[in-house]
């Protein structure tokens, strides 16, 4: 059974980002669900169930903490790899 249908839940945005930083690109999808509070959303990261009724500040915050700052050593070497 689809996480969707679980939900019963209808799409209302989708975020995809591609860290290239790491030497292979690696894709992470991000989807906004309709829930039953205004300005929220259920979120689901990579198919599973992150968090439920979550507002857009905080998903912002999921996501800056999810990638973190590479150190200045690692920037300069993925690009002289590059």
């Amino acid at each position: 059974m689809k996480l969707t249908t679980v939900l019963n839940l209808s799409l209302r945005c989708v975020i995809e980002l591609t860290n290239f930083d790491s030497g292979d690109p690696i894709t992470h999808r991000i989807e906004l669900y309709k829930c039953d509070h205004i300005d929220c959303y259920d979120v689901v990261v990579d198919g599973g169930l992150q968090q439920k009724r979550i507002e857009w500040r905080r998903i912002l915050a999921l996501i800056r903490k999810a990638l973190p700052r590479q150190s200045r050593e690692l920037n300069e070497f993925t690009l002289r790899q590059g």
